[in-house]
């Protein structure tokens, strides 16, 4: 009975005990193919995306669909889904809050698949610019000179791509220091105007004048 009790007081941690680890689902990181410079990093940058965002961010990199018996590497997800509890939601769906990055070398593919509580931000047309604009170009790179960097580079894009569209805060920070210098460009740029156009109106013109001592 006590047991019982504990139990339904405390299911999360019924859960971790009975949990047994999968590295092919829980792992955040899977770089089946090793076309990522480094796996730490990577893995880094996506656990400080999902302490920022709640999102849960999942990267695979896989030789072919074909090797899993999939059709296409939409299908791909579908498998991982299922094979994957952790990824299910109570539907059976991909989980709400989960984001799923997938490159599939042989095929020459990228995908991505957006859990339904983000798609109000990462919509199917802003993904697809952030998959197309800021992923692909440096997997191409990549998969047509060998340079592993391409595809680190091309995947932590498209992550702060990411969190861009679900933590508004993100922009700022990361473009705080360029907000700040623009805007004492066009301050400057307006007092210089404003003095031109003072200056004409007091009768200066728009002759030049001798130069003169001035007071501090």
């Amino acid at each position: 009975m006590l047991s019982a009790l504990l139990f339904l007081a405390h299911p999360s941690q019924a859960y971790a005990h009975n949990h047994v680890p999968d590295p092919v689902c829980d792992v955040d990181v899977v770089d089946g193919v090793g076309i990522f410079t480094s796996v730490p990093a990577l893995t880094q940058r996506v656990e400080d995306t999902q302490k920022a965002t709640g999102a849960i961010i999942k990267i695979r990199t896989i030789q072919s669909y074909y090797f899993i018996n999939a059709t296409d590497i939409r299908t791909y997800k579908d498998y991982m889904v299922s094979r994957c509890t952790p990824w299910q939601g109570l539907d059976g769906k991909f989980q709400s809050n989960y984001i799923l990055l997938v490159v599939s070398l042989q095929d020459r593919k990228s995908d991505y698949w957006v859990g339904d509580h983000w798609l109000s931000s990462l919509s199917t047309s802003k993904m697809e610019g952030i998959e197309t604009g800021s992923m692909d170009p440096y997997f191409h790179t990549g998969m047509t000179t060998g340079d592993k960097s391409q595809f680190q580079a091309g995947m932590l894009a498209g992550l702060d791509q990411i969190q861009q569209g679900i933590d508004p805060g993100y922009w700022w920070a990361m473009n705080w220091v360029w907000v700040i210098d623009w805007t004492i460009v066009v301050i400057v740029i307006a007092v210089i105007v404003i003095r031109f156009i003072v200056r004409f109106f007091s009768g200066g013109g728009f002759g030049g004048g001798s130069g003169g001592s001035t007071g501090f």
